[in-house]
């Protein structure tokens, strides 16, 4: 085609001088020139019209590699969510094997914190309360987890939701809230209906109260608030716990991931609260469901006394962004080698940060400040009653 294009336009030439210099007509030459390169152009168009043909094979090829570059990212997302779940394992089993440090609080917990905890039978969190004792864990069985009871909720369960303030202690001002749940019918001072909080673990790992379904409703009341939060505040958070069994459970992880993505304002303040022993306990259906919130860059935070302090990379790798222990371990060395300081530069090297939790008074907390950023507890505000009209879009969001 293109070769026509320029005979057509070399002919149109010949003849306009033929026509001039020759037979001296320039009307013909004229009439000649315009007619040659009109057809010149009409060849050109019609070479520049791509057959159906080579059009369906181009769309084949974008199709065919756009598929291609979707099944790379599938597999890609399954080869990391996979190598998560196996990092998650690995940590159990260095947990399991290392001595259990548990049940040490009338000891006096505040001597060191422990570098390795032992890995017990999964469990659920519940609120810390600073008269509340815990019950040492029972070890981990070497063939694998308890699995959960099944779940005994009736719905709609009457849950009040609690938020105690998360303060930074060198600025003195509320940085995050950490959520609690107790049954609105029961007295606030009664610990044994608390439903939920991943203060104090439930014992095994099973509690009738709290099940997939609870985990959802919980989310459903904080989302609101917390949007309105972070439209007053800035970037303000809530600690939420979330339960094992839905950790455990496809469907109830795949149906709260989608109430997170249609509510991207106020999930964007969510920390997911697990307590280590439940993280330790988990079954290997929790660990996948663990791993897929991480790789869909969920943020997490370890709660609970005995933590793997030589383990924080891998719970940075695994989207662990803040690490909860009771103040008054911080102010002694936290392990052999290991000063309060250097463990607070350990977690920031690793974008973790410390809590330190329990502060009884305002003034422990300048002596807290050399171990830990964060801080909550009594001397700074006992978990406080959310009013219902904040848990309600319309309403503004108010703490009682």
């Amino acid at each position: 085609m293109k070769l026509l294009v320029w005979l057509f336009s070399v002919s149109a030439l010949v003849l306009a001088a033929v026509c001039i210099f020759v037979l001296v007509r320039y009307d013909i030459a004229l009439l000649a020139a315009v007619s040659c390169l009109a057809v010149a152009l009409i060849v050109s168009a019609a070479a520049s019209i791509p057959s159906d043909s080579d059009g369906n094979t181009r769309l084949n090829n974008v199709l065919s590699q756009r598929l291609g570059k979707n099944t790379n990212d599938i597999e890609n997302l399954s080869r990391r969510i996979a190598d998560q779940a196996q990092r998650l394992s690995d940590l159990g089993s260095r947990l399991d094997s290392g001595k259990s440090h548990q049940g040490t609080r009338d000891k006096g917990w505040a001597n060191q914190l422990t570098p390795t905890a032992q890995r017990p039978t999964a469990q659920h969190p519940t609120v810390q309360h600073p008269t509340a004792k815990t019950q040492p864990p029972a070890v981990r069985p070497s063939h694998g987890p308890t699995r959960l009871a099944p779940a005994r909720i009736q719905r709609p369960q009457p849950v009040q939701l609690f938020l105690e303030p998360v303060v930074r202690l060198a600025e003195g001002r509320t940085a995050y809230y950490k959520a609690s749940f107790r049954l609105r019918d029961q007295s606030p001072a009664d610990l044994t209906h608390i439903v939920a909080s991943a203060d104090l673990p439930v014992l095994n790992g099973q509690s009738s109260l709290w099940d997939p379904a609870l985990d959802a409703q919980l989310l459903q009341q904080i989302l609101p608030l917390l949007e309105k939060l972070r439209a007053r505040r800035g970037a303000t958070g809530i600690f939420c716990p979330i339960s094992v069994a839905t950790l455990e459970n496809t469907k109830a992880l795949q149906e709260l991931v989608g109430l997170l993505q249609a509510n991207p304002d106020g999930a964007a303040g969510i920390v997911l609260d697990i307590h280590h022993t439940a993280l330790a306990g988990l079954s290997e259906a929790g660990l996948q469901g663990l791993a897929w919130l991480a790789s869909l860059g969920a943020t997490f935070c370890l709660t609970g006394e005995g933590m793997p302090y030589d383990e924080l990379p891998s719970l940075s790798e695994l989207g662990f962004a803040f690490i909860d222990v009771p103040g008054e371990g911080l102010t002694q060395p936290a392990q052999p080698g290991m000063t309060a300081e250097e463990l607070l530069h350990a977690t920031q090297a690793n974008n973790i940060a410390l809590i330190a939790s329990g502060v009884e008074q305002p003034d422990n907390a300048s002596s807290l400040m050399h171990a830990s950023s964060l801080g909550r507890g009594p001397g700074f505000s006992s978990p406080r009653a959310v009013r219902e009209r904040a848990l309600h879009s319309s309403s503004a969001a108010r703490v009682a």
